[in-house]
């Protein structure tokens, strides 16, 4: 996978610059959402990757009882918070702790051990395979690249969990009401995927919106087979059954097509 533009038209300006689409839209700057929303979900990813890991130890020993009958195993808050250090800046991971009542037991995280503090192989390939997990609610790729060695304890039941949580995710996402939301800027872009996932749909179609109260909304994510009118009119007509009315958008040199699209649907 690569970061490029879908559009086989150069660029004449850098990506992500604002572009009016109309006479009577104003251009607006806007902060880069694209880098916001891969360090999120990076985040998001590593968090759940260690609660469906103690989830699975809990499971595992739920049955095991101590002297007075108690479940010998539970969890008990988290340890304090350590930085993990990438190259698109810095994550902030806090590892569920698990208290033995023997007190002779000590749980500690296999995915991502303890005196982790650097992920070496998040790169331009790591953004593009996390933004494709992203779209089809299944990061497992992207997380056997993120850890590495740690990858080797992904058991079935861990997988399983994590599975359970991202298809619950996708679905809350693309089926959540903008309607009452207000948005300083809709950032879009447009990522081209390698043949391997690709799946015949070798682009990545972003919305990425910034709220009036400066929080981050992905607004849709969706694979396409090119950066076509036809495949922002299904995103926008989407958008716009769920409740949302206006696109004051930064548009990338990547989505030319996108101008036309937003004229046809009304936003």
């Amino acid at each position: 996978m690569n970061m490029n533009c879908c559009s086989t038209t150069p660029p004449s300006t850098a990506a992500g610059e604002a572009h009016s689409i109309a006479s009577n839209r104003q251009e607006l700057p806007c902060r880069n959402l694209l880098d916001e929303l891969v360090a999120q979900s990076l985040q998001k990813l590593l968090q759940d990757a260690l609660e469906a890991e103690a989830d699975e130890f809990i499971a595992k020993y739920w049955e095991v009882r101590d002297d007075q009958g108690r479940r010998r195993f539970v969890r008990n808050g988290y340890v304090p918070a350590r930085i993990i250090q990438t190259q698109i800046g810095t994550v902030k991971i806090a590892a569920p702790r698990i208290r033995d009542l023997r007190r002779n037991v000590s749980f500690s995280s296999m995915l991502l051990p303890r005196y982790s503090r650097r992920l070496q192989k998040f790169e331009e390939y790591g953004k593009s395979l996390l933004l494709y997990g992203l779209s089809k609610g299944d990061f497992l790729d992207a997380l056997h690249l993120i850890l590495g060695e740690g990858a080797t304890a992904l058991t079935d039941g861990i997988t399983t969990r994590l599975r359970d949580r991202w298809s619950k995710d996708i679905a809350q996402r693309t089926s959540r009401i903008l309607s009452g939301i207000s948005y300083s800027c809709i950032q879009a872009e447009c990522i081209s995927l390698s043949e391997r996932y690709a799946e015949q749909k070798p682009c990545l179609l972003l919305l990425l919106g910034a709220t009036t109260s400066g929080d981050l909304d992905l607004l849709d994510i969706s694979t396409a087979n090119s950066e076509s009118e036809q495949a922002w009119i299904e995103i926008l007509t989407d958008l716009r059954r769920r409740g949302l009315d206006k696109l004051p958008i930064d548009i990338s040199q990547s989505c030319g097509n996108l101008r036309s699209a937003i004229i046809r649907t009304g936003l």
